[in-house]
């Protein structure tokens, strides 16, 4: 059995950041991995409950079907998901808070190793759940229209999608910089 193990730390409230762990269709859609096709209803996550998730890898443009059942389920402290398919993975949120910060550990174990690419990827699907959260605990108009946007359009796109809307975002702000640039050259030289 594989392991792979990674941490953030957020300064927030555990109870709060054990709500994003709650709501399946946003933690399955923040994976950088695969895009979601589709998910079934979820009203109230609980132990032993099971539902279907079918994705897309982003790199291989493969479809997938995952059984989906929550093995263990502590809230504010811990939950255990099953993926179960041709290749199934385990995965466990542990909570922990000391003072103001909580402390989200990830844990993948499955059958096959993971490769370089695998291992950022989770990583950063971890930090994406933390950023999530800092945008839905955000009051400010703002971040009000940002988490919109996120949930509105961001989550629906593929992995894909959001790199090329996040290059072409780079790429426009690099050309007003350098526009100003050359008008400010223009105006004194």
């Amino acid at each position: 059995m594989q392991e792979f193990i990674c941490s953030i730390s957020l300064v927030a409230k555990i109870d709060e950041v054990f709500k994003c762990f709650c709501n399946m269709p946003i933690l399955f859609a923040l994976n950088p991995q695969w895009e979601v096709r589709s998910l079934e209803k979820i009203d109230n996550i609980r132990c032993g409950i099971n539902f279907s998730l079918k994705i897309r890898y982003d790199r291989t443009n493969e479809d997938n079907e995952f059984k989906v059942s929550i093995e263990d389920f502590n809230e504010p402290n811990h939950i255990s998901i099953n993926l179960a398919s041709d290749k199934p993975r385990r995965i466990t949120f542990n909570l922990s808070q000391e003072g103001d910060r909580t402390t989200i550990q990830f844990i993948e174990s499955r059958q096959y190793d993971f490769s370089n690419e695998e291992k950022r990827e989770l990583i950063y699907w971890l930090k994406s759940i933390g950023n999530y959260h800092l945008i839905c605990k955000s009051k400010t108009p703002w971040g009000r229209v940002w988490r919109w946007f996120i949930d509105r359009f961001w989550l629906k796109m593929s992995p894909a999608g959001r790199r090329f809307v996040f290059l072409v975002v780079v790429f426009e702000i690099v050309t007003v910089l350098l526009l100003v640039v050359f008008i400010i050259f223009k105006m004194f030289f």
